[in-house]
Formats: C-alpha cells, structure tokens, sequence
C-alpha cells in the first residue's frame, strides 16, 4: 500500500489526481478554479512529457519522424498547439541525431512553434535556444484561416498536433484547416487518445470549459474519437485517411492513445502507367514466371481498372533486345534465381549500383533504379518490393522527389542517405589533435617569437621561446628591441598557407640595444625601424643596412609601417618604373598601406594619380586625405568600369606607370591600361605562384612587365638593399600610413 502511494504521488498521472481529487467538489462548486489547479507548477508540462500514454506515444513518433527526417533531412516542420513544448523536446532531440544518438547535422530546416496563445513562448525560446536559428515561434488559431494569419498555404512537409486537434469546434474546419498548411504529399502526424470510453482520458480535463467545444453530434458526451472515426473525418478533409495507427497497447482493455500518421492529398501519386513497361523473364523458370505474373496484376491493379492490359509485357531476354525500350519501364527479373551477371556475388553488385550511379550522372532524364534483395524465393516479396520502388518515370509526377536506389530487408524497403559521421570525425580529430598552446603571463625580458605550427591552421599560432637571440652578433648586424611591429596581407596570406613562405613579419620599430663590431651608424639606445625577417619576436637580428632612424615625432607603432610600404613603393616606383615629373600613375588598392606610401611619393615628385578602391567609404578617404579628384578613383571591383574611367581620363592613351596588386581577370584588364612605353610594376603574389597568363599584345607599345618583391630584394640583392634606405631619405618629410590598428603582443 505504501508503494502505491509513492508510485502515484511521483508519476506524472498520480500528482493529478491528487491535485484534482480532494479539490473535485469545490470545482463543480465553483470554489476553485481548475485552470489555477493545471498551471500552479510543473503538473501540466510533466503530465504531458510523461503522463497519457506520452512515454510509449513518444518513442512511436520518434520512429516515425526518424524515417521522416532520413529521408528528407530539409523537413520543415509546424507542430499545432505546442503549449508546453513537451511533443517538442522529443522530436527535435530525433532529428538532431543519427543513428546511435551521434550528435549530427539537425535534419529540419524550421520548426514552426505555434500556439493559440503566446504566453508559452518565452519559456520555449529559453527551452529550445540550442536550435533558436531553426526555429519561428507564432500564434496560430487552427480553427480560424491560416492565410489569414499570416502563414503560407501549402509549405510544410509535416504537421504535428499532439493531443489539441479534438480540442476544437469543428474537425472538419479544423482539419481542412490543417490540410491548407501542408504540401501535397506532406504528412499529418497526430498523437490522440483514441479511446472515448477509458475513465483516464477525461479525468481533471473534463472539468475545464475547451472540454466541450465540440459541435458534432457524436462527440457530445467527448471530444475524444475511436480511430476509425479519425479516418472518416480525415477522409473527407483532404487526407488519405489513416494511414498507418500506431496503437499504445493493442488491446482493447488498455489501448488509450494512438499515433495516426496521415496524407495530405493533392498530387495522383502511383496512379498512371507512363509507356510501355516490359517484364523480363525467362520463360523456363518458374520463379521468374511467377514474380512477372504477380507483377503484372499489380501493376495493372494500382493504374486503374481503365488501363489497357496491353502496357504490360512479360517478355523473355531475347525478345527484349528486338524491342523499342524507349519511354518504357523494364523491370529485369533473371537475376532472381540464378546469376545472370557472370556469377556476380554481394561485393561486384555495387559496380551495377556504381554504374546506375554514373548513368544518371551523365544523362540525368535517363531513370537507373536498382533493388537489392536480400531473399530471392518468394514471390509474393520481390513483387510487393519491386511495385514499391518502380520507377518514378512511371508513376510519379515530377514535382515529388523520388529514390533510385533501395534495399529490401526483412519485407521493408531502405533508401541511402550521407550522414555525418562524428565517431569518424572524432576519431580523426584526436588522430590530428595539435597541443594546445599554454597560456603564460607576459615577461618583456623573456626571448620568444611567434610561430604557426602548421601554416592554414590559426589555431596553431603560438609564442615559442627564440633561442636565436643568445648566437653571436654578426659584425654588420644590429639587435633591435622590438617595441612594434607591423602585419602586413603578406603575414596574412603566409599564416593562411597561400603564399609558401615559412616566417611572420618583415619590420619593427625599436631600440637598438647591441651592435655588431662593424658597426658605426648606430649605438645602444637608438630609437630605429627596420626590415627584418621574423620580426614578430622579442629582440631582432638584422643588416645594418636595413635600419634606419625612427622620424622625429613618429611613435613607434607608426614606424614600424614604414619598411616594407615605402620600400616597395619606392623601389617600385622610382628603381624600377622610374616614375617622372607629370606621368601618369595607376595605384591599384590606394586605401591600404603600400596605396598611400605610393600616392605619398607620387604626390611628392608630382605624378598625376589614378586609384582604384574597394568601397565608397576608401574613396571618400582619399578625397579627404590625399586631395585625389573624384573623377580619379574608380571601383577595384569592376575592372571594366576602371578601364574606362583610366582610358577616358586620359584620352585613350592610358597611364605611364601602374603599381598593381590585383589578380587574374582584373590584372589583365590594368595590363591594358597601359600607354606607350609604359612600365607595370606587379607587387602582388597571387598571380605568380599560380602561373597566371599574360596577353602579348601590349608590348607592342614598348612596355614594359616587372614582378617586385621587397623581401627578395633584401635577401641576396643586399646591395641594392642598402641603396634604398639613402634615397628614401631624399624624399623626406616621412608620412605615417593612416588608419592603424595597434594591440599588445600578449592579446594576439
């Protein structure tokens, strides 16, 4: 006795009949308010999670709205009356998993969360937050107009009402209703106590007022209906009836609740025979026979007893070769007790699903379906199996999406799906598992440098200590304390393993804090920028020849940017292009660093300049910065439109120098651009490493192509490397590059 107390005190069932029971005579009172009763505390959720049948009733749609999502992973679902969210949790955790509970991609594309009332919203927006992208919560009233709501008629794949359908006036304007929701074809999945006369299903909800809603003679006594009156109605509201009734038991005496699964009628699905369909059979075996037989009765008998028994051939291998296969169906049935296929066992059958594979590849109104038996000797199977999974060509209209491959198991059929594997994906991440960078605090003194383990992979960038620092100074070298140091789009593109180089970093700013025995221009305690490889570091080690002295007034940050920037425009420009005095100049990209060190120099020596920029702000900031005329910046995202712009500019005679970072396509469009005797200077990358082609015709006018790489250039071309520092300086005042982002090494 005691156990059965604690049994009906802790079920979700039991807590409601004690909460109604000593409360029943003040409800028919009027004393007490069963609403109040419902919603005092979590009664009502637990009771529909876990009480009426839901623990056997869940795990049915679960199966059920498993083989949905399976077979369209692109669902999209609006469940009727979702109130507590308890038919909710159920379905979403099914289809947001494969197979042994593997946590895959989710296999809806929305869920439409719908209620008469709102007030269950905000508490089910907090529930479901783990799939808020997926999900639109909106009230609907099912008894009204859908439209007239603001709901899209015909665009749902599957409807579900767990428990709310016979909460309503009418069924036929409910469900008609319901129907307007759904495509054809799209299904109505319906969790409904479908036992009027069982004590349970009445209790504590028939004292509430939506009880007695309804207007149908025969639900006057109950709203509740038995199955088969669920298929009358359903019927004659444009669904296909039941077509599958899951029952909880399948007694009499304990079945309360159902799961009926219906169809949204519209589309003639398995209707009409389409050509000719030719059954291959060889005429001495019996099997063969008999299958062909069974087959053609069944064909004939789902296309309608107005079809031509003519459409239907049973012919033998050899007749078929002198037949016209064309718009027909051929159904191959040899194979059935005896190898026709060379004594082809389990593994070659899947060159035929292979091949089939590649025919529908190649010609895809060509119709290849395969069936794989797993039993060959009964009849009656293969032609239950074979009508199941005849061609779409045939019998489906071509809105519906159909299968050409499936599998019989035990009677059923399986179609193939790719899932997410994350068993494979776990183990391949353990396999590929990279040691996780130790956060440390920050020591200045302590020599490091920044390193990418495994260049396209960011998360292997990390801080390594940098042993280098403690080697002897070379003669003609200087070590830099590195107070600043610039990321250029050439760290980006190498940390992104697009540009095969192996080091971060080409400048710094800093303090000079040791000299090498040869050198003379600098001292300990010099403020100096510099090129220098690897210079995301702690101290650098560089030529002399590639540091310079920090500008009066420029901080440390903003010399950093000077090395790479001006040197490449200047070597650029005025080594190699040998920019002049009133030429015209094209500045690809002007907005970014090496643009502006470039309209700089070009300003300075006073070149006419042309500039392409990525979006109407950068232009704007060129009006504003460099005093660049409107009608001298063009759009680096529409090469025909700066091709124009430079032609018309310039009165068809182009530009005398062009300083590109460009790529492919629009790359070849500057390369026209170009007036006679002109010099193109290329700085970008792209197009080098990936062999990119360039049309001959322009070096009829005497001009000329050159690739520059400042990091080339102070490598082996440490001569010239030293030059360029001396003439930059005859080009001073410096110009720090505008719009800098500066952070601490310890936040990269």
């Amino acid at each position: 006795m005691a156990n059965d107390e604690a049994y009906i005190a802790e079920s979700a069932e039991g807590r409601l009949a004690l909460r109604f029971g000593p409360n029943l005579s003040a409800i028919l009172r009027g004393d007490a308010d069963p609403l109040e009763l419902l919603f005092t505390d979590d009664l009502l959720p637990n009771l529909y999670r876990f009480g009426m049948g839901a623990d056997i009733g869940y795990e049915k749609i679960q199966r059920d709205v498993d083989g949905m999502g399976h077979k369209n992973p692109n669902l999209k679902i609006l469940e009727i009356g979702a109130g507590t969210g308890a038919t909710t949790i159920p379905i979403l955790e099914t289809l947001s998993y494969h197979g042994e509970q593997e946590a895959g991609a989710s296999r809806f594309s929305q869920y439409m969360y719908t209620d008469i009332s709102p007030s269950f919203f905000e508490k089910a927006q907090d529930t479901f937050k783990d799939h808020f992208d997926r999900m639109v919560f909106k009230v609907l009233d099912v008894e009204s107009e859908p439209a007239d709501q603001g709901f899209e008629a015909g665009s749902y794949d599957l409807v579900i009402a767990s428990n709310v359908i016979h909460a309503t006036k009418d069924l036929n304007v409910t469900l008609m209703n319901t129907r307007k929701l759904l495509k054809p074809g799209g299904k109505l999945l319906l969790f409904e106590i479908c036992n009027p006369d069982i004590l349970r299903g009445g209790f504590a909800f028939g004292l509430l007022p939506g009880w007695w809603l309804s207007s149908e003679p025969h639900r006057k006594w109950s709203p509740l209906m038995y199955e088969h009156h669920w298929n009358d109605v359903l019927s004659r509201t444009g669904f296909t009836g039941n077509d599958v009734a899951l029952r909880d038991w399948p007694d009499e005496l304990n079945h309360m609740t159902s799961v009926l699964v219906s169809t949204a009628a519209g589309l003639e699905v398995g209707t009409k025979l389409v050509g000719n369909t030719l059954l291959v059979a060889e005429h001495n075996s019996a099997l063969q026979q008999g299958v062909a037989n069974g087959l053609r009765a069944a064909l004939l008998d789902s296309a309608g007893g107005d079809t031509p028994s003519g459409l239907v051939t049973i012919v033998t291998p050899d007749e078929v070769i002198d037949l016209s296969t064309q718009e027909s169906l051929c159904i191959f049935l040899p194979e059935l007790d005896h190898p026709f296929l060379s004594n082809i066992d389990s593994t070659a059958f899947e060159l035929v699903v292979g091949f089939a594979r590649s025919i529908r590849s190649e010609n895809g109104s060509f119709r290849f379906t395969t069936l794989a038996l797993e039993s060959f000797t009964e009849p009656s199977l293969v032609v239950s199996s074979t009508v199941k999974a005849k061609p779409a060509t045939t019998l489906q209209p071509r809105e519906v999406v159909v299968e050409d491959e499936f599998t019989e198991r035990n009677g059923v059929l399986f179609i193939n799906r790719v899932v997410e594997a994350n068993y494979i994906n776990d183990d391949i991440a353990h396999r590929t598992y990279l040691q996780q960078a130790e956060l440390q605090p920050w020591d200045v003194k302590r020599p490091i440098k920044l390193t990418i383990a495994s260049p396209g992979l960011l998360d292997t960038l990390k801080f390594v200590d940098d042993t280098e620092v403690t080697e002897v100074l070379a003669p003609d070298h200087v070590e830099i304390e590195v107070k600043a140091t610039s990321m250029n789009f050439l760290d980006v593109m190498i940390a992104l393993a697009q540009i095969p180089e192996n080091f971060l970093g080409a400048e710094c700013a800093g303090i000079v804090r040791r000299v090498g025995s040869s050198v003379t221009r600098f001292k300990e305690g010099d403020r100096v920028w510099a090129g220098a490889i690897n210079s995301f570091r702690t101290y650098v080690h560089t030529n002399e020849a590639l540091v310079q002295f920090v500008p009066e007034g420029f901080s440390f940050e903003e010399a950093a940017t000077l090395p790479i920037v001006y040197g490449t425009c200047y070597y650029a420009m005025f080594d190699m292009g040998r920019l002049q005095k009133g030429e015209k100049i094209l500045i690809h990209s002007a907005a970014g660093g090496v643009g502006q060190a470039a309209i700089w120099l070009a300003q300075l020596v006073g070149a006419e300049i042309f500039a392409t920029v990525g979006s109407p702000k950068k232009r704007q900031f060129l009006m504003d910065e460099f005093g660049i005329a409107d009608d001298h910046i063009f759009s680096s995202r529409d090469a025909a439109s700066f091709l124009l712009g430079v032609m018309s500019a310039t009165g068809g005679t182009g530009v005398d120098v062009v300083l590109n970072s460009l790529a492919e396509e629009s790359l070849r469009t500057t390369w026209e651009c170009m007036a006679p005797f002109g010099r193109f200077l290329e700085i970008g990358k792209r197009n080098i490493i990936g062999f990119g082609s360039l049309p001959m015709d322009p070096f009829a006018k005497d001009v000329s192509f050159a690739a520059v790489d400042l990091l080339y250039t102070l490598g082996p071309n440490l001569l010239l490397a030293r030059h360029l520092p001396r003439n930059q300086i005859r080009l001073s005042p410096w110009r720090s590059v505008n719009q800098l982002t500066s952070c601490r090494f310890a936040k990269l």
